[in-house]
């Protein structure tokens, strides 16, 4: 719910230097089946300027709209320690990515501590902004999360493709290019994609191609990945070596990413190897064949 409102809140009071649309985990489960969504725990957010800006310019508006945001939090009877943005005012090292968090402090709760939000025992919603964007893809569109069932408004938010997520999703989980994390839980989200309807296949390949020749390294120098096929086999290699993960490591995850009872809860070892070798079967049979006109 703090999500949900979290989302509505931003759609109230938009930025004006940019606008943004929801990418990430989150904005997988609005496909999905309410009973086949997951928890998602943060907020992706793609940024999109009008004029060519460097990073810092970027930053700096980003930082400016969520002090305003806390501004109007505040005036429409949020605290200052409950329900408004926390911001960093550094960061160590160049990043695509402005990091805040939104904190609560409710009754029942387990506290936490971020020492790069600066927060202390406290509840709290990450929320990250990629200020580098190719090919962005999106619409307005009502949210179809299970906690919309409880809310009573409906929110309305700009919601990236299921082809924009599904190019995300492969980078992310090839370790190359932006979003390199490489997390197990890309695994259920791009098998999803992967099942959907709509999915472009052709134009998921061209967003990962324009990024790959776009990518930045750590120092935010041009760094292109070539040939763009690599993060293909890259997401394969990594979707293999998932499927043997420990059967601990695979319960610990389903625990959190599923309440008690719903599917994938007590999700089995032969069926999470299933759908690993399913993700890869799909990017070697399907993805990689719409590079083979590219130059190798």
């Amino acid at each position: 719910m703090w999500l949900l409102d979290t989302l509505d809140c931003i759609n109230r009071f938009p930025p004006r230097a940019f606008t943004i649309y929801l990418k990430g985990g989150t904005c997988v489960q609005h496909y999905l089946p309410h009973e086949s969504q997951r928890f998602s725990i943060d907020l992706d957010f793609s940024t999109c300027f009008q004029e060519a800006i460097g990073i810092p310019e970027k930053v700096s508006a980003v930082k400016g709209y969520l002090h305003q945001l806390n501004q109007e939090l505040l005036e429409n009877g949020w605290m200052k320690n409950h329900g408004t943005f926390r911001i960093p005012s550094t960061h160590p090292r160049f990043s695509t990515i402005c990091l805040c968090g939104r904190v609560f402090q409710p009754i029942k709760c387990p506290r936490m501590s971020s020492k790069a939000l600066n927060i202390h025992h406290a509840a709290y919603i990450k929320t990250e902004f990629f200020l580098y964007d190719t090919n962005p893809e999106y619409a307005n569109q009502s949210l179809s999360l299970v906690s919309c069932n409880y809310a009573r408004r409906n929110v309305v938010f700009n919601l990236a493709s299921k082809t924009r997520l599904l190019a995300d999703k492969i980078i992310a989980l090839s370790s190359e290019g932006y979003g390199a994390r490489n997390e197990n839980k890309d695994i259920i989200d791009l098998k999803a994609l992967s099942g959907l309807d709509g999915v472009n296949l052709e134009s998921a390949a061209s967003m990962i191609a324009g990024w790959a020749q776009a990518h930045l390294d750590d120092a935010g120098r041009q760094q292109p990945v070539y040939p763009p096929v690599k993060i293909i086999h890259a997401a394969r290699e990594a979707s293999l070596a998932k499927s043997q993960i420990s059967d601990r490591a695979l319960a610990e995850m389903m625990g959190l990413l599923y309440a008690r009872g719903r599917p994938g809860y007590n999700l089995r070892r032969d069926e999470w190897r299933k759908t690993c070798l399913q993700v890869a079967d799909f990017l070697e049979e399907q993805m990689v064949p719409l590079f083979s006109s590219q130059s190798q």
